[in-house]
């Protein structure tokens, strides 16, 4: 066999094997990629920036609240596309921050990233009552939101969708209250051993509850579920005393 019959071979070899992988993808549905777009537009009342250290921290009344816009990410490729918000419980503000600047740095355009590097950090699902039932809080559609953790003097704990309240109470992981203050009717603070507190890190005078928004779906090609970037709503300070 001739050298130049040799080349001619295995130029046509290299051509058709990105044919192969392309015909692969077209027939698997694996062509096509889709984007889901994530929250935006939070109003944080203390940044979970990883650098801010608060002294003290925003923590009055009116102010204690999640804000931010949902998108709805309908027609683009995904079966009951929603919002899901997670939360974390600290005792030390240097620790809080210190796993923000972890979820940040891997809060890339690769989506997915800051939401799993928020996972491997133990924040959970915020719950709510729908219909007589406990739940994870799942934000279908557009909307202004507002989630106040608890009824706090004239204000009522729920979650609110463009001024009207839609979902109460709010709920902690196994259900718990979020009455976090001594104030409250029936005060819940976290305990070492619950698993949405991290007890790490010096001592201070508050609870500190950092949050994370994230857009989700199912691809209607695969039934894979996709996520957005996490969108962080900052934290809020509640004092012990």
């Amino acid at each position: 066999m001739s050298e130049g019959t040799v080349k001619n071979k295995i130029r046509r070899f290299l051509l058709f094997v990105p044919l192969c992988f392309i015909g692969l993808y077209t027939c698997c549905g694996l062509e096509t990629f889709y984007e889901i777009k994530p929250p935006y537009g939070a109003i944080a009342q203390n940044p979970a920036d990883g650098v801010t250290i608060p002294q003290p921290p925003v923590h009055g009344s009116e102010s204690r609240k999640f804000e931010f816009s949902t998108e709805a990410n309908n027609g683009a490729g995904f079966i009951a596309p929603g919002t899901e918000v997670y939360y974390r419980i600290y005792n030390s503000v240097e620790k809080l921050q210190q796993d923000a600047k972890a979820v940040n740095a891997a809060n890339t355009d690769v989506a997915g990233n800051g939401f799993f590097k928020m996972k491997s950090l133990y924040y959970t699902p915020l719950r709510i009552k729908d219909g007589g039932k406990n739940q994870d809080l799942l934000i279908e559609g557009a909307h202004r939101v507002v989630i106040r953790l608890a009824d706090e003097e004239a204000y009522t704990g729920g979650v609110f969708l463009d001024g009207t309240l839609t979902f109460e109470p709010v709920l902690r992981n196994k259900d718990i209250s979020f009455d976090l203050i001594p104030s409250a009717p029936n005060p819940q603070p976290p305990l070492q051993t619950d698993s949405d507190f991290d007890f790490s890190g010096n001592e201070s005078g508050y609870w500190y509850v950092n949050a994370y928004a994230v857009s989700v779906g199912l691809l209607s090609s695969t039934w894979t579920r996709s996520v957005s970037k996490v969108l962080p709503l900052g934290f809020l300070a509640f004092k012990k005393e």
